[in-house]
């Protein structure tokens, strides 16, 4: 990554696991966990070579794969109801 001047490692992960945990779903919760800690020691590790490491961590995303469930979480949210992909600014907006 050095030799090409590539500095930055992006992770997504989710607030599931690391934050919260869902119903009968331990293994997608400790996987995102795990991924929480990998970003943190990789971080530590890739600092000296001047390599930011960070995990993107979003919450309750409406898409076609939320459950009932998920979306009546989305509800509690601050804004009362799960982001959306439109939600996110497009690269050509920044």
């Amino acid at each position: 990554m050095t030799s090409r001047d590539w500095r930055r490692i992006i992770m997504v992960a989710s607030v599931t696991g690391p934050v919260m945990a869902i119903r009968a779903d331990a293994a997608y919760a400790r996987a995102r966990a795990g991924m929480v800690g990998l970003t943190r020691a990789a971080a530590i590790d890739a600092a000296r070579h001047g390599i930011t490491v960070n995990a993107v961590a979003p919450g309750w995303i409406a898409t076609g794969s939320q459950t009932p469930g998920e979306r009546d979480e989305g509800l509690a949210t601050p804004i009362g109801r799960s982001a959306t992909p439109e939600d996110s600014p497009r690269r050509s907006d920044r």
